[in-house]
Formats: C-alpha cells, structure tokens, sequence
C-alpha cells in the first residue's frame, strides 16, 4: 500500500508499507529494511517503459501500448511500476485512468488532455485539449506544454544520463572541485549542450556561455584514448579558468603555441590533465594536435578495441605526414 509519494523533478520517492522505493532517470531501487534491489526499465523511442528487469535478470514486467497510450498487455508484472506511457505515472484510483503530465492531465481513452492548452492561441488550427498534435507516433510531450520530437527527446534523455554518470565519476575520483565551483556561481551560469552529432564539438564558447560537449565518443589520439569523463573535466577547467579570470583567459587563448596552439591549451595539457590522467589511468597528449572521435559504451572508459584504436592512429600519423 503506497503511503505517500515525494517528487523531486523527475526522480521521486514512494513510500510504501514494505518499505521505501526511489525512481531515477532509468528505473528505481526498492529498500526493504536491509534488503536493496536494482531494477532496470527498458524503454522504447517514446520513452514508454516497455518492460522492467529486476536482479539477476529478472522480467518483472512487459507492457504494450494502443497509439494513445493504454496498456493492453502485460505478459508479467511483479513490480507494481505505474511508470508507463512516455515514461508518466499511469494514476487509476477512485475512478481515475489518467497520466500526469505536469502542467496538464492527459486522458488516455480519449487521446486528449483534460484541460485547454495555455497556449492554444498560437496553434489555432488545433483543438487547445489536443495531445502531441494529433500525432502520438512522432511527437511527445513530456511536460503539457510543449511537443518535441520523440528522437529528439531520447537523445536529450540519454545525454543527461551519460551527464549525470560523468558527473559522478568526477566526484567519485575526486576531480570535480572546478566543475563544482562552477556550478555553485551565482554570477556565472554554464549551459551545457550535447554535440555528438556536430562536426565540431568538445569546445567552450565564452560569448554564449555554452559548453558543446560529446559524450558519446571518446577521443583517439597519437598518445592513447581518452574518455568523454576525461574530456569534460579538461573542458571544465577552462570554463573555471574563464569564470575566475576572464582577461587572463582571454590573453591566454590569443597567445600562440606551436606544440599546444595557445597557452590556455598548454596551460590544461601541462597542469591538471596530467593529474586527472594518473588517477584515471588515462594517456596525456603531448601536444594539441589531431584526434578521431569514436563510439563507447561507458562514458567514464576510454577502454576500446585495440585494433580500433591502431588503426585510427595510423590514420592520424598518415594525416600529420602530408
């Protein structure tokens, strides 16, 4: 029997007569007295939480879904998980068939919300109780107020988690004091935004604020591979260079090197990369030159394929001979 339930964003905490269950971005933990156990959702390109795997392995439920989001199997459900379509709460007591929506409340048997859009007058073409514009297959909306593109949105979702794993990791190895500094500023606020799909990414732009970051990939170069965790603390601690001393950091990035390119990239390479580069048992490059970007699993290994890794470099090698 659930007690209460406490949400903090989009992780939330159940309290329950057996005992305490806590949700995350991908699936939740049940604390039963001295007992913990780590269950696992697997969602598809709608974020919808198609089944739940539980310790060992464990199918501890498998849901589909009509177009508008009803539920109409489940091959097995041992978790009591309400977390469904889109990933919402599916709420059914004292006569209710519901999700919640945030801003809104969205029926599934009708595919409407229940309540007008606030912002129906920009769409005049559409009914204000209408959801994802008619069209469950492409969009979602995850908040009531806004549709997105469902790829879209699973990539944001993704990127955060791999955000929040780097995050941390930095704490865990004791390498996050910049990236703390920075984000306690109440004068300087950093935004953060995926690049994995740019042609250009792993960079700071001072004008905007605006760390263009690819945690997707780690990064082959003449040295070794790094690892996107690798790569973000580096890119943080020129964001704190710039934070503290702007004019210094600016000076720095305008003044040549031949082996770093600037002596703000030296600066990083020559300071705290080598230190990060200890703890994590990762390769510190010896100048600013060439890499070559590469899939991984784990945002915090640089362990790749050793055949990959060769064959990349042999490349980069090729590259810096012509």
């Amino acid at each position: 029997m659930v007690i209460d339930n406490t949400y903090y964003g989009n992780h939330a905490v159940r309290n329950t007569t057996r005992g305490l269950r806590l949700y995350n971005e991908v699936g939740y933990i049940d604390i039963h007295g001295d007992s913990v156990s780590y269950h696992y959702m697997v969602r598809d390109y709608l974020g919808s939480i198609r089944a739940i795997v539980g310790p060992g392995g464990t199918l501890e439920q498998a849901t589909d879904y009509t177009v508008t989001g009803i539920p109409y199997t489940a091959t097995t459900d041992q978790s009591g998980n309400r977390r469904l379509h889109t990933g919402k709460e599916l709420r059914t007591f004292n006569g209710l068939y519901h999700y919640d929506n945030h801003a809104r409340i969205y029926d599934p048997l009708t595919g409407r919300f229940t309540t007008i859009d606030p912002l129906a007058g920009q769409y005049p073409s559409l009914t204000p109780y209408n959801h994802c514009a008619n069209n469950p297959l492409t969009f979602i909306d995850s908040n009531g107020m806004e549709i997105v593109i469902a790829e879209e949105d699973r990539k944001n979702t993704s990127f955060n988690m791999r955000l929040g794993l780097v995050r941390s990791a930095l704490r865990k190895y004791r390498l996050s004091q910049q990236y703390d500094e920075i984000e306690q500023s109440k004068e300087f606020k950093l935004t953060i935004k995926n690049a994995s799909g740019d042609k250009n990414s792993n960079y700071f732009e001072p004008s905007t604020q605006t760390l263009y970051i690819d945690l997707f990939n780690a990064v082959i170069h003449k040295e070794g591979v790094n690892s996107p965790l690798f790569i973000l603390r580096h890119e943080m601690d020129h964001i704190h260079a710039y934070m503290v001393d702007r004019v210094g950091y600016k000076m720095r990035m305008e003044a040549k090197d031949k082996q770093y390119d600037n002596l703000e990239e030296k600066r990083v390479i020559t300071g705290d990369d080598i230190k990060a580069g200890k703890v994590l048992e990762e390769p510190t490059r010896t100048k600013h030159g060439q890499y070559i970007r590469v899939y991984i699993d784990d945002p915090t290994s640089n362990d790749l394929n050793i055949e990959i890794v060769r064959e990349k470099q042999h490349l980069i090698n090729n590259s810096e001979m012509k």
